[in-house]
């Protein structure tokens, strides 16, 4: 999911909060808490440095569904928004933009993140974008942490979750199959990771 191509392909705007949008293949709905999910627009330069995304907009919309304060777009103090998918799914290459329109990628400023309706949890952006969370039904992206910057969500690399068989095998033809073999390399990585302390990393 390109939050950013989202934004410039059908038009910079605030949706209704409770929206669900289709969004590379994926139906999603947006939650704020009666704010409204927005989707900001990005000029050629800026996506070419990252650009911006999705975000929230908490004052009231246009007629033509802009945020009336541009400056409030973004995901900021007191804001989030939660996706919400009609399956279970694996969130991995999550990306973020600063509020000035280029990535975010570094180790020092801090978001808050968590998924199912569990325990939101302090990541920096750097840590975050190496993640991969199994099962997802919700995802929520919150301004805060140590460091919290205001930040737009730019991407997310979203895929059906097909659990294994029992005992992690997934094929008995004798000839190694590499998708086969992906699966279970992945499969078995998950059962002997240990995930640190409210890390809502699902098993």
């Amino acid at each position: 999911m390109n939050f950013v191509a989202e934004a410039n392909t059908n038009g910079e705007r605030g949706i209704v909060d409770g929206t669900t949008l289709n969004i590379g293949g994926i139906n999603v709905k947006f939650n704020t808490g009666g704010a409204s999910a927005y989707f900001d627009s990005s000029t050629p330069s800026e996506v070419a440095n990252g650009g911006s995304g999705l975000g929230v907009c908490s004052v009231r919309l246009t007629a033509t569904k802009q945020c009336s304060n541009s400056a409030d777009d973004n995901i900021q103090f007191g804001e989030a928004v939660t996706l919400s998918f009609d399956s279970a799914m694996t969130l991995s290459g999550l990306l973020f933009n600063a509020d000035g329109h280029f990535a975010l990628t570094n180790a020092f400023d801090t978001l808050m993140f968590g998924v199912n309706g569990g325990g939101l949890v302090a990541y920096n952006f750097a840590d975050l974008m190496t993640k991969t969370f199994n099962n997802v039904t919700t995802a929520t992206f919150a301004f805060g942490g140590e460091k919290g910057r205001q930040y737009y969500v730019s991407a997310a690399t979203v895929t059906s979750a097909v659990p294994l068989p029992a005992g992690g095998l997934c094929c008995t033809n004798p000839v190694r199959d590499s998708s086969c073999e992906s699966s279970v390399v992945a499969g078995r990585h998950e059962q002997t990771h240990t995930p640190r302390l409210q890390d809502p990393e699902l098993a």
